[in-house]
């Protein structure tokens, strides 16, 4: 099913595979994938053959999740383990009854002696709810983070035209742009963006809870008569597919697997 999932969104180009933990104790969510054993890195290049053979590059995106988690997460019982003995202040999803996931505050950590840089909710990292600000040509933040960081800037949150994207890229403010959830709702994204179709939007109660539904079931539906009268704008210069979660045997939906994209 993961094979699939990534198969139908080879097209992106350069797919940044969504969290694996490095360990069991690395674990932060319920049902995310793996990449400490011999059997997950099979498993995770059974991906990367699929994805490689449709002409597309992938890289794995290790993972741990520090404090925010939970001690029904580890095999052992064991506490969070992160850079703080404070609890995050947020939630994460543990097995339930029957399996099911259900909501519960984060545990009371242990000192890690080890830190790490991650670009997701609650690790090190620069990160705003509602990124309005990636978007206004007028705000200084992305000209900032030019002039502070020298290597290569991807931005994420809220593209969903490749007008949106290709004006932040000619601004110089980024050098790609990546995009989560509506990958997952439209494994032909890239087409869609290239197109300027309409973006099929995704199931939010299907996040989380494993299965085909709402992961691999998305119909790559044939472009409307009409979207082929459109002007076809330049492509974006990269998405993201990714999901909240998926199971401990394969990718999570999380995130949100970003792309370089589209005109390749």
């Amino acid at each position: 099913m993961v094979v699939e999932y990534y198969r139908q969104r080879a097209a992106a180009g350069l797919i940044i595979a969504e969290g694996a933990p490095i360990s069991d104790r690395a674990r932060g969510y319920i049902n995310t994938p793996a990449l400490w054993n011999e059997a997950q890195a099979a498993g995770w290049r059974r991906v990367t053959d699929t994805v490689h053979a449709a002409d597309g590059k992938i890289f794995a995106q290790l993972w741990h999740c520090g404090r925010v988690a939970h001690a029904a997460l580890h095999a052992d019982g064991s506490a969070p383990a992160g850079v703080s003995l404070k609890p995050a202040a947020t939630q994460t999803m543990i097995p339930g009854p029957g399996g099911k996931p259900v909501p519960t505050p984060c545990g009371k950590p242990e000192i890690l002696s080890l830190q790490e840089i991650h670009g997701a909710n609650g690790y090190l990292h620069i990160y705003c709810q509602t990124a309005d600000w990636i978007h206004d040509a007028g705000h200084s933040m992305m000209p900032a983070l030019r002039d502070a960081f020298h290597g290569a800037i991807i931005a994420c949150s809220g593209f969903k035209t490749a007008a949106a994207g290709n004006a932040l890229l000619q601004r110089g403010h980024a050098d790609l742009i990546a995009i989560g959830k509506p990958f997952i709702s439209n494994p032909d994204l890239v087409e869609r963006l290239r197109r300027g179709a309409p973006l099929a939007k995704w199931d939010t109660a299907s996040f989380y809870s494993g299965g085909e539904h709402g992961y691999t079931d998305y119909l790559e539906e044939e472009l409307a008569l009409a979207t082929r009268r459109r002007p076809v704008p330049a492509p974006l210069a990269a998405c993201r597919p990714a999901r909240p979660s998926g199971t401990a045997d394969r990718p999570s939906r999380a995130a949100p697997p970003a792309c370089k994209s589209a005109g390749r």
